[in-house]
């Protein structure tokens, strides 16, 4: 006798193992996004903000939504713990702290700001519109290196208009 496969059954079980898939990529996901919160600084007037986890978006509109809710006279600082992430999101946080004249600061010992952790972290800035970047003790801090590539003749000789 041959087996017979259930065409009915087919669907249903496809259906499921691609929601169950779906499911598992998503809570994975979700796991390792940023989460964005204020954390205590014991200082009055003062409201530190950490971002941490990767950079996956929304994280730039969280953290407008967190500041526009603090007093105009409150000293906003953040901290970033963050291996990276999309690009885009790096540097729409990097605008949001320069022009929001916000600090930054790569979170210590064992913190990591990476990718673009490393880009948003550079449009740290103070009250008065000067760069204020700080990596604390023992944090690491982290740029891409990029290489150009002029082909695989290592003989080959190039020019100013070549380049």
């Amino acid at each position: 006798m041959k087996a017979r496969c259930n065409t009915r059954e087919w669907p249903r079980n496809a259906w499921f193992a691609i929601a169950f898939a779906t499911a598992v990529f998503f809570a994975s996901s979700c796991a390792e996004s940023a989460t964005v919160r204020s954390i205590a600084s014991g200082r009055p007037g003062l409201s530190v903000i950490l971002i941490e986890g990767r950079l996956d978006g929304g994280e730039t509109l969280s953290l407008e939504a967190l500041v526009s809710k603090l007093p105009l006279s409150t000293t906003i600082a953040v901290v970033l713990n963050s291996p990276g992430g999309a690009l885009f999101e790096g540097m729409k946080l990097g605008r949001f702290f320069h022009h929001a004249r916000i600090p930054t600061f790569v979170l210590g010992y064992g913190g990591v700001c990476a990718s673009a952790c490393a880009i948003a972290f550079l449009g740290g800035r103070d009250r008065d519109g000067r760069p204020s970047r700080t990596k604390m003790f023992n944090s690491n801090l982290g740029f891409h290196q990029f290489r150009r590539d002029h082909g695989t003749d290592p003989n080959k000789k190039f020019s100013k208009a070549n380049i």
